[in-house]
Formats: C-alpha cells, sequence, structure tokens
C-alpha cells in the first residue's frame, strides 16, 4: 500500500463521511454511501480513526445547515443523482455501480501518478538536441563566412618567409649541421610560425574580436598549411641554387 493511495483513499473517505452526516442531518439514509465506506474501512482500517473528527466537524456545522433554504436543498439533491433514500427500490445494484465509479477513478489517478513517475532521463530531450543542431548551423555558417574573407597573412609575410627559408638554407649548407640540435632549432618552419604569430597577434590589436575558433580553422587551412608547402619548395630550390652558384656545369 503506498502513501500516494493511502493519501487518496482518505479524501475519498472524507468526502463520504460528510455526505452520510449531511444525509443523517435530514433523516435519510443512503446505503450506497453506507457500502463504500465499509469497503475503504476493509481495505485501509487506519481510516476509522477519521470517523470520530468528522462527525464533531459534521455536528458544529449542523445548526447552520438547518437553517438553509429549500432552493439549496433541492440543488443539493440535483448535484447527488446517485443517491438514494432507504426506501427507493434497487439499492444492491446503486451499490455496484458507486463501487465501480470509485474503482475507475483511483485506476485513472494511479496511472497519471505513473506517468508523472517517469524519470526525466526516459524522456525525449528535445530542447538540447535542438540547441546543438542550431550551434551547428551557426558554426557552419561562422566558417563560410571567414573562408570567403580575404587572406590574414599578407604578402609582405610571405616575403619575410621566403627571406628567412633562404637564409636558413644557406645557413645549413655552410655553418651550422641541420641533424645537429643546435641546427634543428634554425628551422625555417619555427621562424615561419613566429610570423604567423606575429600576423595574429597584430589582428588581436586592430579588431580584438577578430579572433575566433572559426577564424582560427580557416587561417590554419587556408594560411599556414600552404605556407608549410611554400616553405619546403623555397627550402629545396633554395638549396638547388646555391650549390648550382658554387659548383657551376662544365661545359
Amino acid at each position: 500500500m503506498s502513501d500516494v493511495q493511502l493519501l487518496r483513499a482518505r479524501r475519498r473517505y472524507r468526502a463520504l463521511l460528510r455526505e452520510a452526516n449531511e444525509l443523517e442531518e435530514r433523516g435519510q439514509k443512503d446505503e450506497t454511501v453506507d457500502l463504500e465506506l465499509e469497503k475503504l474501512e476493509c481495505e485501509y482500517p487506519v481510516l476509522k480513526e477519521i470517523r470520530g473528527p468528522v462527525k464533531e466537524i459534521s455536528s458544529m456545522g449542523s445548526n447552520n445547515t438547518k437553517t438553509e433554504t429549500k432552493e439549496k436543498q433541492s440543488c443539493e439533491d440535483v448535484s447527488h443523482p446517485i443517491l438514494t433514500t432507504g426506501n427507493s427500490p434497487g439499492p444492491v445494484r446503486n451499490a455496484s455501480v458507486g463501487s465501480s465509479m470509485v474503482t475507475e477513478s483511483l485506476s485513472r489517478d494511479e496511472s497519471n501518478q505513473r506517468s508523472n513517475d517517469i524519470p526525466k532521463q526516459d524522456r525525449p530531450e528535445i530542447v538540447p538536441s535542438l540547441g546543438r543542431g542550431v550551434n551547428f548551423v551557426f558554426s557552419a555558417l561562422s566558417l563560410w563566412n571567414e573562408a570567403h574573407l580575404p587572406s590574414s597573412l599578407s604578402i609582405s609575410s610571405y616575403l619575410i618567409i621566403l627571406a628567412i627559408t633562404i637564409g636558413i638554407a644557406f645557413l645549413h649548407m655552410h655553418g651550422i649541421d641541420p641533424n645537429t640540435p643546435y641546427g634543428r632549432f634554425f628551422s625555417p618552419v619555427l621562424f615561419a610560425s613566429l610570423v604567423h604569430i606575429g600576423t595574429l597577434f597584430s589582428i588581436h590589436l586592430k579588431s580584438p574580436g577578430r579572433i575566433s575558433k572559426a577564424m582560427l580553422l580557416i587561417y590554419f587551412v587556408f594560411d599556414y598549411l600552404p605556407s608549410l608547402v611554400f616553405i619546403f619548395v623555397v627550402y629545396v630550390l633554395a638549396g638547388i641554387g646555391i650549390r648550382y652558384m658554387e659548383y657551376p656545369l662544365l661545359n
């Protein structure tokens, strides 16, 4: 027996007690109400303790009930069409109808309670998935816009990378062994990366809100990676040119 079922049965028991007391004050009796009360008392023996307090409350309000007009009494009779007096025929049929209504209401309440007790994790999360979809669309649009903007790496930066690559190629051939740790420090990729950092820093100074994740991704794909290819080509051609100048081809 759950607390929710006991609470519903207690509310139903109180309502039936009030109806029985009102009928008793008017000198009437309804066997349907008595049968429902007995049924609830059999299922929930704790409800027998409520009969005393409810009777006291109903006796305190009996004086006010006696002073009501006949119109109000007629309205009360209309609002309870199932209730019948002790002299009315067919009490067994009325009792069965009342008990079926009680069981239907209890089953309805239990189904509603089960639907409310469904954990939140079992319910479909529509809002988070919608938010992720919106974020994906905005990210795609920002990447599209960044891809169609002019390159952030200027021609002067490419000229600086060209000069640094040729100079390091000359040092690797005449003064520094590129296989040593000291020679690896003088790498054209390292100095080109410093040029890229300086370019991004100047962009940040000019427009602080310009740098974003989309901007860095587009810069890496369309500026940084092509500059590495440019460094490799220039380094190879510079080495070939220096060797050709030092050891000219014999006719």
